[in-house]
């Protein structure tokens, strides 16, 4: 009985250095290969030849890579987090198609070079928030994923902008701020 113990103990404490070497190789890619954090997490695992029974939250990606920022050289700062907040706090009070929230770099505070200021709009078809934007006379490219969801990409005063069409308010992100929210972090 103690030796199946110590072989599940084993087994257990390998799967966590796993984990550990997964979240850390992922937040490298991020940096590199300037990678969001779930195709990061695959990229990882792909390059580990290792499946997790279930990825690691975000958050733990996102502080692995804030730690490796810190070691290997920082490339943000607070003025450029302030810059993208204050960017999206102006598009959301300007675009009017349906409630609007911030996520990504806007909210986790991890700014890299490629990411853009992530925003989510619930609008029903996504026709309503180009023709807004094209009104605004704001030069859009309009992406359809796989599975049939917009989402819109643009640059304003040297920030690119991503905003995702949501068509039910339970497809916001966990974590999303509103405007309120974001203007209490640039106090």
């Amino acid at each position: 009985m103690r030796a199946v113990c110590s072989v599940l103990k084993l087994k257990y404490m390998s799967d966590m250095r796993k984990e550990q070497e997964l979240i850390e190789t992922a937040a490298m890619l991020m940096q590199r290969e300037q990678l969001e954090v779930e195709p990061a997490l695959r990229a990882a695992s792909q390059r580990m030849q290792w499946q997790p029974r279930r990825w690691p939250k975000p958050e733990l990606v996102l502080g692995a890579l804030q730690a490796r920022l810190q070691l290997f050289g920082k490339d943000t700062s607070a003025d450029t987090l302030a810059r993208m907040r204050e960017a999206a706090l102006q598009a959301m009070r300007t675009l009017k198609s349906g409630p609007i929230k911030a996520t990504g770099a806007v909210v986790d505070g991890v700014v890299l070079a490629h990411r853009p200021v992530h925003l989510q709009m619930l609008c029903e078809p996504a026709d309503l928030l180009y023709q807004e934007l094209l009104e605004l006379k704001i030069p859009a490219k309009q992406v359809t994923r796989r599975d049939q969801r917009s989402y819109f990409e643009f640059k304003a005063d040297g920030i690119a902008f991503r905003i995702d069409v949501l068509t039910d308010r339970s497809e916001f992100a966990e974590g999303a701020l509103d405007v309120k929210a974001i203007a209490e972090r640039l106090r």
